[in-house]
């Protein structure tokens, strides 16, 4: 328990997908990261292997979203992949300075890796990682 969540990782390595954390518990979301603290935790928690977070592009598009709606108000995010980093971008959520796969049309995912220490990477969709979830016990109990 973090922050008032209760955080898991998913059994099993997938492509992205927001619903897969449902899956597991029914209120539960693919994390989000909203300070630097939250950042420490979340990659302390993560396990040695990258997982996916919450953070998504749209296609065409290099401006990123929380798929939990939260806002845009802290992240870190590593432009290619952990040997090619490129670039970053941080706390504004404004785009990476160039674009990490240059003529990709796909939505374009984030993940947590431990090894690189705070902050996200992004990645095409379509990898195979487990996903980092969190949810709000408070919100599975029966009324």
């Amino acid at each position: 328990l973090y922050n008032n969540l209760c955080y898991f990782v998913s059994p099993a390595a997938a492509v992205y997908d927001v619903s897969a954390c449902a899956s597991v518990e029914p209120f539960a979301m693919v994390v989000s990261i909203h300070s630097p603290w939250d950042d420490l935790f979340v990659n302390g928690f993560s396990p040695a292997q990258p997982t996916w977070s919450g953070l998504v592009s749209a296609a065409f598009s290099l401006n990123y979203t929380w798929e939990d709606a939260t806002p845009l108000d802290y992240t870190t995010v590593w432009c290619g992949d952990a040997q090619h980093r490129t670039a970053y971008w941080s706390t504004s959520g404004s785009a990476c300075e160039t674009n990490p796969m240059p003529g990709n049309s796909s939505t374009m995912c984030t993940v947590l890796d431990r090894s690189l220490g705070p902050g996200l990477i992004d990645v095409d969709c379509s990898e195979l990682y487990s996903h980092m979830c969190a949810f709000n016990p408070l919100t599975t109990l029966a009324p």
